[in-house]
């Protein structure tokens, strides 16, 4: 069993995963963890990831740049709620809850994401680059050219 990581770097020694809808940079992957993970979200001016659910996630949003709106619909309901998000602010994204947030201003938005998982990591996602590529695969995109090593 290897040694276990207490500090993790972030300062030009992440892996970018650079979608046609946002970037994700990686700071704590999965695989070093027992239960979460942890990524930088960055936006451009009315730039969102697609609308989608976790169902094995909960999420916790810490806002540091930009103001954005932030869209939810719990499953199974037919109606979408949406909030204005501020710097400052924390946003908690249950289990099962349709989501994505929208940069409204040139600025962009960036926020850090936290990704807890009770029940433990999907068997088919247990690593990022696995969760990336099942992303991928469902929204037709090319992972070789979104995945950006810049340790």
């Amino acid at each position: 069993m290897g040694k276990k990581k207490f500090v993790f770097e972030t300062d030009g020694k992440i892996i970018r995963y650079r979608y046609p809808t946002h970037i994700n940079d990686l700071a704590i992957p999965r695989e070093e963890t027992a239960c979460s993970e942890v990524f930088m979200v960055l936006l451009d001016e009315n730039e969102a990831p697609p609308f989608h659910k976790h169902d094995d996630a909960e999420q916790i949003f810490f806002m540091i740049q930009g103001k954005g709106k932030l869209e939810v619909k719990e499953d199974g309901s037919t109606e979408s709620l949406f909030y204005e998000i501020n710097p400052g602010q924390v946003i908690r994204i249950p289990p099962h809850t349709w989501h994505r947030v929208t940069a409204i201003q040139k600025e962009g938005v960036r926020y850090l994401c936290v990704d807890c998982f009770p029940n433990g990591f999907n068997a088919d996602e247990p690593t990022w680059d696995s969760h990336v590529r099942n992303l991928c695969d469902q929204q037709g995109w090319d992972f070789n050219s979104i995945r950006e090593d810049r340790r």
